[in-house]
This record gives structure tokens, C-alpha cells and sequence, in this order.
């Protein structure tokens, strides 16, 4: 082991350092930098931080991410992001439709 190695473990963890050495991930203390928990997640109570922060991660065209962000008002913003919604909610439906079951085969054999 080099002299120099063990000023390495002393250093705080960088994520680029992480992608070029990830076993310095491993040897990182606990406290220094924690590792987080998928089941942190909290939703903001908050209507006009979660009207943000859905339209800041919806998966569209960054033009109208733009425009979700720009919009005056809460309601305004939460307004558009249901119209995306039932948007792809109608554009879902029309693409399933071949993989929905015949409702005529769902009644089963029919006996005379």
C-alpha cells in the first residue's frame, strides 16, 4: 500500500471519483456521506411545491416543461399537467386496445 493511500480514505467521497474508483464507494465512512433510502420519498403537502416539482420531472417535450413552469398559478399549472395526463391516458388506451382481451372469448363456451 502505497503512503499516500491512506490520505485517499480520509478524502470526501466525489461522484467522479465514484464512476473512476468505486470501491472508494465501499470504503467511505457511513457518516460522511449516507447512501439513501428508496423509502425516504415525501410528497410536499403543498400544492404549489408539488405542482413544480411534477412539472419539473414529467417526461414531455421541454417546451412544454417550460411552459408548465412558466404558468401564473398553481391551478393553472396543476390544470395543464392533468390535460397531459388524460392526454396519455387517451393515447394509452388507443394502443392497448389491440392487447384487450375479445369480450366474447371472456364469457367463456357458450352450450346449447
Amino acid at each position: 500500500m502505497a503512503p499516500d493511500d491512506d490520505d485517499d480514505a480520509d478524502a470526501p467521497v466525489d461522484e467522479v471519483d465514484l464512476l473512476l474508483e468505486p470501491e472508494r464507494l465501499l470504503a467511505a465512512d457511513a457518516t460522511e456521506r449516507p447512501i439513501p433510502d428508496r423509502h425516504d420519498l415525501v410528497i410536499p403537502d403543498d400544492p404549489t411545491v408539488l405542482s413544480y416539482l411534477l412539472s419539473g420531472i414529467v417526461q414531455v417535450e421541454l417546451p412544454r416543461r417550460q411552459a408548465l413552469l412558466e404558468a401564473e398559478t398553481s391551478v393553472e399549472r396543476l390544470e395543464g399537467l392533468v390535460a397531459l395526463l388524460e392526454r396519455e391516458i387517451l393515447l394509452l388506451r388507443y394502443r392497448l386496445r389491440c392487447f384487450a382481451p375479445d369480450p366474447d372469448m371472456l364469457r367463456g363456451v357458450r352450450r346449447s
